[in-house]
């Protein structure tokens, strides 16, 4: 495959994502039928997402911003109650992927730590 055939492969509009299978059944079968029901539930991302008329753009993404921000502390104050250094030793998403801090140099740290940096 020549380079400009690969290049083609990847920008055809859409993000690559490997196809994946869950067992039905499963908890993660589960959380993926809710995830596709949500994501096919008619709601327009763009217009959710767009700048109301009228609004300052540097003021509307503060609020949001900020409000990410706390989201974000709620979900991750609920998890580090039972991700801790001795229960999540490494940072990783599932057994086949882990994240290593790069400062440099690849340095493995615990969980806690990583999201520290």
């Amino acid at each position: 495959m020549s380079l400009n055939g690969f290049l083609e492969f990847f920008h055809q509009g859409r993000t690559f994502r490997p196809k994946k299978r869950f067992t039905s059944g499963t908890i993660r079968y589960s959380l993926h039928k809710q995830a596709q029901a949500s994501l096919q539930s008619g709601i327009n991302l763009r217009q959710v997402v767009r700048l109301p008329e009228g609004e300052i753009l540097n003021d509307w993404l503060a609020v949001h911003v900020v409000d990410f921000f706390n989201r974000i502390n709620l979900i991750y104050g609920t998890v580090s109650e039972y991700c801790n250094d001795a229960t999540c030793p490494t940072m990783s998403g599932g057994s086949r992927y882990e994240y290593l801090w790069v400062d440099g140099t690849l340095t493995r740290v615990w969980s806690s730590q990583f999201i520290g940096y």
